[in-house]
């Protein structure tokens, strides 16, 4: 129809492009045939930088790893979730044990599993906002945030020095409570995948 509204109207499936150039989509999804392919915006032209070509939810399983060697952990709750725009990634965890073994003050503690690797360029690193802990060695060498280096799918670990307040330290494998409570560990972050 020239001039009015290009499509099938008035039926609840139909894609439609309306006389003043919106589109609307009845029912479902618009899926592209060939991957790679996204939605230009804030652009006249198909620019890459202005492409959202990925968005996608889902789940990974964090774990409790050492720079230098593992402890041993068995875990009550180990779960994790995440969201990624593009190469933005916002990522949720919770751990909670139920046994803890082998831990060392030489062996930087980590939480490893990230869905997607870091990626490398300067400034690129994650940052992790630590929402709960509970039941740590001590309140001073429990978690206060961390950070993902370029390159790798872990978060390390930082706590407070103890008897030092004012600067941050690397968590060390043997933080982790080996007897009584669990260690519980509820965090967010965000980072830039490769």
């Amino acid at each position: 129809i020239i001039g009015g509204d290009v499509g099938v109207t008035g039926a609840a499936g139909d894609l439609v492009v309306k006389s003043g150039g919106d589109v609307h989509v009845g029912t479902g999804d618009l899926i592209f045939a060939t991957s790679g392919k996204g939605i230009v915006l804030g652009a006249t032209s198909n620019t890459a930088a202005n492409t959202l070509d990925d968005y996608e939810e889902g789940t990974w399983t964090p774990s409790y790893t050492g720079a230098g060697s593992d402890p041993t952990v068995g875990y009550s709750q180990q779960v994790g979730s995440y969201i990624k725009v593009g190469h933005f990634v916002f990522a949720s965890f919770s751990l909670n044990t139920s046994s803890v073994s082998g831990g060392s003050s030489s062996s930087d503690l980590r939480v490893s599993g990230l869905p997607f690797t870091c990626r490398s360029q300067s400034g690129d690193r994650g940052g992790l906002s630590t929402v709960r802990t509970q039941n740590w060695v001590t309140n001073a060498r429990s978690p206060i945030g961390g950070y993902v280096d370029g390159n790798t799918t872990y978060i390390n670990l930082m706590s407070y020095d103890a008897g030092a307040y004012s600067s941050a330290i690397l968590c060390d494998t043997d933080d982790l409570r080996t007897t009584g409570d669990s260690n519980q560990l509820t965090a967010t972050l965000t980072y830039i995948s490769a």
